[in-house]
């Protein structure tokens, strides 16, 4: 006999107690308000400081770059735009300095500009501290970062970047050994998108797309630098320089000129491959179904920097949509998307499903309406205050946009969920589960049907 629990629960006061936190000692040093350009501020800064830019600037008449002090870190505050361009060679520069112990020297947020130059130059790095560049955007220049490093100490961090540079994203004549460059992007670079000539970094979880070269190297490299799980897409060239055999792990190089180099004695061992990695319509992010989602390749691990985007057809293999699997905590549903009977949709808190009108898979119950079917098992674990969300894809949203879900068979269970703009919510005809805590608005016919 099916049985279908619907629980209602009173909600719960929860009272969290937090100690006090110690007063920090650093500096902050405002742009625009203490200096109208970063420049100005960098000279005001010391070792400890932030230099934290908090209204949109155009920094593009610098006559000089500017130069980092180790230990001063530039950050943007979400929403603003801080746009740098030095006419001359450099916008930034990393000089020869001593990075000591315990210090964080760190360029975020910034968006390099401008033909001809080079966004970030790091020269000699010596010392034990701690060196990154993140979240920065790099268009137009020549280079968007050039490094001479000779150190063994500094760890340097080169992450969640976006090259979309003249020439070559990133030239690495040398990196010391905990160097790590992963979960950029790198977007039409005529040049090519990593080069390494020398130091043996951890590049991983990159995608590169439309360039010229994905990663080559400018020689033979001892020790080999460690390539896993990075994506190369329509390189004209070549996809990867496949030099390092032993430590080339599960990258993914498809359609480029050719897709692993094997001129250095590379090929594909462990686990390389070339498959389709199905983008969505959304810049370089993946479907559900993707060869490069953690579920669906042998790393577990997912494959390039973006993550889940879209989601359409049937599920193929036994899935978690989380913060750390989907791109934006956003997942858009093209057509129906089935969970079929011997697969499970685990859906975590914070993500969203937006369900576009046109449906093409006609998996469910109406041709025209997005639907989400169940034959199979689907887990929703929103949390209070954090719930997932099921809701139309329309600028303008109303009720009826699309179908709701629509579970035939399996097991649904629903905790902290949001359902709305849907013609008939959560319709349940199911083998068991539970809805509990759930919110139902402008659906058009019903919230639950069971």
């Amino acid at each position: 006999m099916r049985q279908f629990h619907v629980v209602i629960l009173l909600p719960m006061l929860c009272v969290l107690s937090v100690g006090a936190r110690e007063a920090k000692s650093q500096t902050t040093w405002e742009v625009p308000g203490d200096d109208a350009h970063i420049k100005g501020a960098m000279a005001l800064a010391s070792a400890g400081d932030l230099i934290l830019v908090t209204d949109t600037i155009d920094d593009t008449v610098l006559s000089v770059p500017i130069r980092m002090k180790a230990g001063v870190s530039i950050e943007v505050v979400p929403g603003e735009i801080a746009t740098v361009y030095s006419a001359l060679d450099t916008s930034i520069t990393f000089p020869q300095q001593t990075y000591g112990s315990g210090t964080t020297t760190r360029v975020s947020g910034i968006r390099f500009t401008g033909s001809g130059s080079t966004g970030i130059k790091l020269k000699i790095m010596s010392g034990t501290g701690d060196v990154v560049i993140e979240g920065c955007t790099f268009e137009n220049a020549t280079f968007g970062i050039e490094g001479l490093i000779i150190g063994s100490g500094v760890t340097l961090a080169i992450r969640n970047n976006t090259f979309q540079t003249g020439y070559n994203g990133m030239w690495l004549q040398g990196a010391p050994y905990a160097t790590t460059v992963e979960r950029n992007v790198f977007d039409s670079c005529p040049g090519a998108g990593i080069i390494l000539e020398a130091g043996a970094p951890l590049i991983q979880q990159n995608t590169i797309v439309d360039c010229g070269d994905g990663i080559v190297f400018g020689g033979f490299i001892t020790p080999e630098p460690y390539l896993w799980n990075n994506l190369v897409v329509n390189c004209t060239d070549r996809g990867i320089g496949a030099m390092a055999v032993l430590a080339l792990s599960y990258n993914n190089a498809y359609g480029n000129g050719t897709d692993y180099d094997a001129s250095y004695g590379g090929g594909t061992p462990y686990g390389n491959f070339s498959q389709d990695p199905f983008f969505c319509a959304s810049e370089f992010t993946v479907h559900v179904n993707s060869v490069c989602t953690p579920a669906s390749n042998a790393s577990g691990q997912r494959i390039g920097a973006m993550g889940i985007g879209c989601a359409s057809g049937n599920l193929a293999n036994t899935t978690t949509l989380s913060t750390s699997t989907v791109e934006g905590a956003l997942v858009n549903v093209t057509s129906d998307f089935g969970v079929p009977s011997t697969k499970t949709l685990t859906i975590n808190s914070g993500i969203t499903l937006r369900f576009d009108t046109n449906d093409e898979s006609n998996l469910g119950s109406d041709g025209s309406e997005n639907e989400l079917v169940v034959v199979g098992t689907l887990d929703v674990n929103g949390v209070n205050g954090t719930p997932v969300i099921f809701e139309s894809a329309q600028g303008s949203p109303a009720e009826g946009d699309w179908w709701g879900l629509n579970a035939q068979d399996g097991y649904v269970t629903m905790e902290y969920a949001t359902v709305r703009h849907s013609q008939y919510g959560a319709h349940m005809n199911v083998q068991g589960g539970s809805i509990t805590n759930c919110t139902f608005a402008s659906n058009q016919l019903q919230d639950i049907g069971v």
